[in-house]
């Protein structure tokens, strides 16, 4: 649901000669049975990457609105599990910012994918 609204999604799982970006749409029954076309974020480049220093008992992401939303960050000592599943954006526009920010620092990255 989003803001208290039923969202239906249809997953196409094989579409035979094309070749398929997204597999997921969302739909709409209101007049008929309606697609909406699948919608990617535009990217704009923003300049030079700048890292964003680690506070003593917390991690930045690189990400700043991204440490904002997971209200306070990663914390030193734990595991952190980032599932990326439909969300519609590329993998390597949150992991980049991520990687960057902690090799650019001194720490290390492991990334485990399935």
């Amino acid at each position: 649901m989003l803001e208290g609204r039923l969202i239906r999604e249809l997953e196409v799982y094989k579409l035979r000669g094309t070749r398929l970006v997204k597999p997921t749409f969302a739909y709409t029954l209101e007049d008929g049975f309606h697609v909406f076309p699948p919608t990617l974020p535009e990217v704009k480049p923003r300049g030079i990457w700048e890292t964003i220093l680690h506070q003593p008992n917390l991690y930045s992401t690189g990400i700043r609105d991204l440490d904002n939303i997971l209200a306070g960050m990663f914390m030193p000592g734990g595991y952190d599990l980032l599932e990326i599943d439909g969300v519609g954006i590329p993998l390597e526009l949150l992991l980049s910012p991520i990687i960057s920010n902690f090799l650019s620092q001194g720490y290390p990255v492991l990334i485990l994918s399935p």
